[in-house]
């Protein structure tokens, strides 16, 4: 979606001289499919790991 922006400012008389249409920026870089399965591999090993790490504490922990 295309936004309009001010590429230029004039600070002396406070408004801007220069407009132009741009691409509206996003709050997450645009990414392939395979960056995809990336990243959700690392989140999907992270919370693997910590699991694992949970696990191992109650198992290793004395029982009192």
């Amino acid at each position: 979606m295309k936004v309009l922006a001010c590429i230029e400012y004039d600070t002396q008389a406070s408004s801007c001289t220069v407009q132009a249409w741009v691409d509206q920026p996003s709050l997450l870089p645009t990414m392939t499919v395979e960056e995809g399965l990336v990243v959700s591999g690392y989140f999907i090993a992270i919370a693997t790991a910590a699991w694992g790490f949970r696990f191992l504490s109650r198992y290793l922990s004395p029982k009192t």
